[in-house]
């Protein structure tokens, strides 16, 4: 089967604008997925009018240097491109800034972070 993409994901300069976008798109009635840590950004999920599935995300990490495929790898990293829908939980969320469940790549941060791939951006850094 050939698959032209799995979704189009759209990038937020910060996790009030990802709130803000949660809180409006469930006033509108649409299911949202999320939010969900990915270790490296937080992300929403959702489905346009046409039924095309959207990701919003919020980087929470600047790479520092390239993250390089290891046999270290975690898991996550190894598991290929398959969409995996039983990985993105439903929650009931307060918009009050979004408390995200970990999500595919969570573990990656700290392992990005010990080796010094990484570095942890603060609100005022997130463009």
């Amino acid at each position: 089967m050939i698959r032209a993409f799995d979704h189009v994901a759209l990038h937020l300069a910060t996790l009030d604008d990802l709130s803000v976008l949660h809180a409006r798109l469930q006033a509108a009635g649409l299911e949202v997925i999320g939010p969900q840590d990915h270790g490296l950004f937080v992300s929403i999920y959702f489905h346009d009018p046409n039924h095309i599935p959207l990701e919003a995300t919020v980087d929470t990490a600047r790479q520092l240097q390239p993250i390089h495929v290891d046999p270290r790898a975690s898991s996550v990293a190894r598991e290929g491109s398959e969409p995996r829908l039983s990985a993105w939980s439903l929650n009931d969320v307060l918009v009050e800034r979004l408390p995200a469940t970990p999500g595919n790549g969570s573990e990656l941060r700290e392992q990005a972070l010990e080796t010094g791939l990484i570095a942890v951006l603060s609100e005022g850094d997130r463009t």
